[in-house]
């Protein structure tokens, strides 16, 4: 039959596709490519697909900052500087003579601060020293060109010239573009600041506080308690009992603003008298612990000693603070003894710039004597740099020095070793 005839032709053709298969799915010849890796051979690993680096930069580290404070005894003009300040041919006041001799040592300062004992109330008053000090308002011509850029009010002459005074002095100072602190003009203004005044210094937040111990007996104005910072309750009498939940609430609001540094400047202590009270103590206590890292003190006419403090705050933190208890007269008529000595106190923070925290890097004074129109050949009343004039004289500089101020200016320094220590003169470091 035909069909059995053809059954071997097909029989043989499917042996033939069987034995030419190359194994593939589908039983189809594939080309070979001479790339694959052949029986028994290595198979290289596939090579890693190569990324660029990235390189993350971290911000860079803002430098270290470091701010200078200057502060100088209290400005107490007594009737002899008035008279001898005065220039008749421009009815004016010029006081710029009294500090000719120290003003190189602000140059450098970012803060220079003072203490007028006393009021600026114009010329519808006499102006006049001791016991009402009615100050001429042109020293702050001078004392701007020395450097001053804050002014303290809270002292024991604010109320001299009661309200009125008190107002004038504020806005003259207000006129001359210095920051005040210590007294205000309103409740609300009072309210406003809770008696701080915070100042930005090359990006360093300060914030000021001023307060004095009483005001020579003159209650405040009725209904004006709050127009000036004092530190006692039983202020018009024994100055004993602290106001200290006053004190603390303002710390704590001057901590709200989060400053980098509180100043806290005080009008307290015994006057005549070379070494700190204990009332002092209790009261710069206060302030550390509650958040200033310096106070500053004036009043008692001579210096009192300076130190630092290793303090624990209210709220744990361990800090090195600086105290300054009584920096006397930077400039008067007074004769008493050690009236006429005084310091250039610089004290300098820095802000790391790392961790943002400040600190106290250096303290420093200069050592002064205060002429006065009986000494020296020149009649007058300046503030002097005691080595520099020492060394003026010596080497035969013209100035005011003579044989018998040469010899108190010598004296004179070794009185102010005696009360400050030499640890921060400014010739010993």
């Amino acid at each position: 039959m035909k069909t059995l005839k053809i059954l071997p032709l097909i029989m043989a053709l499917v042996i033939m596709c069987s034995c030419g298969s190359s194994g593939v799915a589908g039983g189809f010849d594939q080309p070979v490519s001479s790339d694959l890796p052949q029986q028994n051979e290595e198979v290289p690993p596939p090579a890693e697909e190569e990324f660029p680096e990235i390189i993350i930069d971290e911000p860079p580290v803002p430098p270290d900052t470091t701010v200078k404070l200057s502060i100088v005894g209290d400005v107490l003009i007594h009737n002899t500087l008035i008279s001898k300040a005065y220039d008749a041919e421009r009815d004016y006041y010029d006081f710029s003579p009294n500090f000719q001799y120290v003003k190189h040592h602000f140059e450098d300062s970012d803060v220079v601060i003072t203490q007028i004992e006393g009021a600026l109330a114009g010329s519808d008053w006499a102006y006049s020293g001791y016991p009402s000090f009615n100050t001429p308002e042109d020293i702050l011509d001078a004392l701007k060109d020395m450097g001053v850029n804050l002014i303290t009010l809270a002292g024991n002459h604010a109320l001299d010239f009661g309200w009125k005074g008190l107002n004038s002095t504020y806005n003259f100072l207000e006129e001359a573009g210095i920051d005040h602190v210590g007294t205000y003009l309103s409740r609300e203004e009072r309210d406003a600041t809770n008696g701080v005044l915070l100042k930005e210094v090359k990006g360093v937040k300060i914030a000021f506080l001023s307060y004095t111990y009483g005001t020579n007996g003159i209650p405040t104005p009725d209904g004006k308690d709050w127009c000036v910072n004092i530190l006692y309750n039983d202020y018009l009498t024994y100055f004993t009992d602290l106001n200290a939940d006053a004190i603390i609430a303002d710390l704590q609001a001057a901590k709200d603003m989060e400053p980098d540094l509180i100043v806290a400047i005080t009008h307290w202590g015994t006057e005549y008298q070379t070494v700190q009270n204990g009332y002092q103590e209790a009261a710069a206590k206060v302030f550390l612990e509650n958040g200033a890292d310096i106070v500053f003190g004036g009043h008692p006419h001579v210096l009192q000693p300076m130190v630092m403090r290793s303090v624990t705050t209210v709220d744990g933190e361990e800090k090195e603070a600086f105290v300054s208890f009584s920096l006397g007269n930077f400039v008067s008529g007074q004769y008493y003894d050690y009236t006429n000595l005084s310091a250039i106190l610089s004290v300098e923070v820095t802000k790391s710039g790392e961790s943002g925290n400040t600190e106290i890097t250096d303290v420093s004074y200069v050592p002064t004597y205060c002429t006065n129109a009986y000494q020296g050949e020149t009649d007058g009343y300046y503030v002097l740099d005691i080595y520099e004039a020492i060394e003026g004289y010596e080497n035969g500089q013209p100035g005011v020095v003579d044989e018998a101020l040469y010899a108190s200016l010598q004296e004179g320094l070794n009185d102010i070793h005696s009360i400050l220590g030499t640890e921060f003169d400014y010739r010993h470091k």
